[in-house]
């Protein structure tokens, strides 16, 4: 076809759908100005008309209102040669693999499998990880697809990209091999990936978590860990079951793919948000693309990865080109997919959505009481309980060490394992007397030390050690109350001198009263004589009494309150 033929064709076909008050013919392209229709859904049915036809002879229409006027330009562009569908299938096998290696250490990494090329693992990492994630990137870029051909414009089949990351990949993306005819496909076309991504998403989030509460993973000491912050929308997925602390491979994807979905829905340049701004506001949307870059370079001193992804679309540009006919509306329900696909963007996103913690071993050490006493061949064995709280912020295992043990026999665990963060775990030490041992107070020295970090800390047990007296003497020797009941004793000295009694102790709180003679804060008890002590004990448990004279020698006696 010559030159006059192609002009007097494409003034033929224009003339066919609009009313032309005026032609012009310039070097690189064909004007028309035409008469504004009244009716705008017979101007964007005309102009889609007119756009399928033209195309098939490699020209291409714009529509556009120029100071009131609407011109209607039309470019020639050279046929153009478009990669080969073995590239995506190479894509697609190379991400498969490096998707499915990825969800093997996910996997091992989950359920603290030592050997990630074991068949389970592989098993588990490619229907646990790998096949949600390219389940949800692939129906992301087959509803931009679909859109696109339900709007007539040529698409290219989904490129995706392997890459060694901690997903296995940097996604995918769809080729528009033609431009947008107008703006009702450029929402249709933009709005339709994040909104399939994201349906799918929601299932698979949902039995992730599901998986993760039936599988839990088992306790693992770790110095460091990856922290995945949450969007809001996992708000509601809570409600149906409570993320753990470890996220289980699938609900990993699940976040993998609301977080791609959020990123695609950027209002910039030509992400799918881009598209979706262009639609709605024109060319004001470059404004919205200005802000949420700034955005993004804040965000970026709290997550470098915002900074790469700003540097990535300033690159790719921040303005998004016009669609063929920009003077068509895109009516009403696609105002409010529009804002739906905002709605989508606050839900999923996550301000720094990837953090790695130190995590730092601390842990307290309590027990009932520091002092502790043992009586010479009358009670020779003590088992005190010493608390090991983990107050950190991961689980421990300590080591256990005792030291100044020349008086006591001290049996315990040198080791305890998974002690989990906010949890207390018992350390029962089994004390009992050496044949050196003599009556005065010795000390045991307790050290625990987190077995990674080597955080230590120390406890020390005060133990006194009595001769039994000879000649002090309870009536009873051991007693069976219930509680809140008053108890009567008599203490008696059987012996040929005076006892001075400076203490009436007792492993437990207790209440005491008598009537004696008092020499500097210690009762007298004369040789054959007795004190009457009447005692209350307010809680169940057993009590031992102790009455100690001035050579520091006892007389004990056992109460069992019920």
């Amino acid at each position: 076809m010559s030159e006059t033929d192609e002009i007097d064709y494409i003034n033929r076909v224009v003339r066919e759908h609009f009313t032309v008050y005026d032609a012009k013919v310039y070097p690189d392209h064909l004007e028309f100005h035409i008469i504004s229709a009244d009716n705008k859904d017979l101007l964007y049915k005309n102009f889609n008309v007119l756009w399928s036809e033209l195309k098939k002879q490699n020209y291409v229409p714009t529509l556009n209102n120029v100071k009131g006027d609407y011109v209607l330009q039309i470019v020639k562009i050279p046929p153009r040669k478009f990669s080969s569908i073995y590239i995506n299938i190479g894509l697609l096998i190379a991400t498969i693999i490096s998707t499915v290696i990825v969800g093997m250490q996910n996997y091992a990494g989950y359920f603290n499998i030592s050997n990630m090329w074991a068949i389970n693992v592989f098993v588990g990492g490619t229907l646990f990880f790998a096949v949600p994630l390219m389940l949800i990137l692939g129906l992301h870029e087959m509803g931009h697809y679909f859109a696109a051909k339900k709007h007539n414009v040529a698409a290219s089949l989904p490129f995706f990209i392997p890459a060694p990351t901690i997903i296995g990949t940097l996604g995918a993306f769809i080729s528009l091999r033609e431009p947008i005819p107008n703006k009702r496909a450029l929402l249709d076309i933009g709005i339709a990936g994040p909104i399939v991504g994201f349906l799918v998403a929601i299932p698979i989030a949902i039995i992730g978590m599901w998986l993760g509460h039936i599988y839990p993973p088992p306790s693992v000491d770790y110095s460091t860990v990856m922290i995945l912050q949450m969007p809001i929308l996992y708000n509601f997925i809570n409600l149906f079951y409570p993320f753990s602390s470890t996220m289980f491979p699938m609900a990993f994807a699940a976040w993998v793919g609301f977080l791609v979905t959020a990123i695609n829905l950027f209002p910039i340049g030509q992400l799918d948000g881009g598209h979706i701004a262009k639609a709605l506001l024109g060319d004001y949307s470059r404004y919205v693309s200005y802000v949420f870059i700034a955005i993004m370079l804040i965000l970026g001193i709290y997550y470098t990865g915002w900074l790469i992804f700003a540097l990535f679309v300033l690159i790719l540009g921040l303005r998004h080109p016009p669609s063929l006919n920009e003077i068509s509306k895109i009516g009403g329900k696609r105002v409010v997919a529009g804002a739906l696909a905002f709605v989508l963007l606050i839900v999923t996103f996550s301000p720094v959505p990837i953090s790695e913690v130190y995590l730092q071993e601390q842990f307290n050490i309590n027990s009932a009481t520091h002092d502790y006493q043992m009586v010479q061949n009358v009670q020779d064995q003590i088992y005190p309980v010493l608390n090991i709280t983990n107050t950190g912020q991961k689980m421990i295992n300590v080591s256990v060490s005792v030291s100044n043990t020349d008086h006591f026999n001290i049996i315990y665990q040198p080791e305890l394992h998974n002690i989990s963060m906010g949890s207390t775990r018992s350390l029962t030490l089994n004390i009992s007397l050496t044949n050196q041992s003599v009556a005065e107070t010795g000390y045991v020295y307790v050290t625990v030390v987190t077995l990674l970090e080597k955080v230590s800390k120390e406890y020390t047990l005060n133990i006194t050690v009595y001769n039994q007296s000879k000649y002090l003497i309870w009536s009873q020797n051991s007693i069976y109350r219930n509680v809140n009941t008053s108890i009567v004793l008599n203490l008696t000295n059987t012996g040929n001198i005076t006892e001075y009694i400076w203490q009436i102790n007792s492993t437990k709180s207790y209440n005491v009263s008598y009537n004696a003679t008092i020499v500097s804060d210690r009762i007298l008890i004369s040789p054959g004589s007795s004190v009457i002590f009447k005692f209350m004990f307010y809680a169940t448990g057993t009590y031992y009494l102790y009455a100690i004279d001035q050579n520091s020698n006892v007389a004990i006696l056992t109460v069992n309150i019920t």
